[in-house]
């Protein structure tokens, strides 16, 4: 959670989850690998966006932190 009282959920999906990604997101499909996903959802529990990152093949999500200005990192291994 940020300091705004914004929620982001990660993990991995082996499959098309429409429900994760919303308009504009860096990656709107994903292959038949499995693939991170980051989605933030507003203090009033409304997502304001979703995406998935990864690429042609397998992906493994690491760590996953915040800095003291709100800024999400995300590590781990993508093909």
């Amino acid at each position: 959670m940020d300091k705004y009282g914004n929620i982001f959920f990660t993990g991995l999906s082996n499959g098309w989850q429409p429900d994760i990604v919303t308009p504009n997101a860096y990656m709107q499909q994903i292959t038949p690998y499995a693939h991170t996903f980051l989605v933030k959802y507003n203090s009033n529990n409304t997502k304001e966006w979703g995406t998935f990152y990864g690429g042609n093949g397998g992906t493994q999500l690491g760590l996953v932190t915040k800095d003291n200005d709100d800024y999400i990192y995300l590590t781990g291994m993508s093909q």
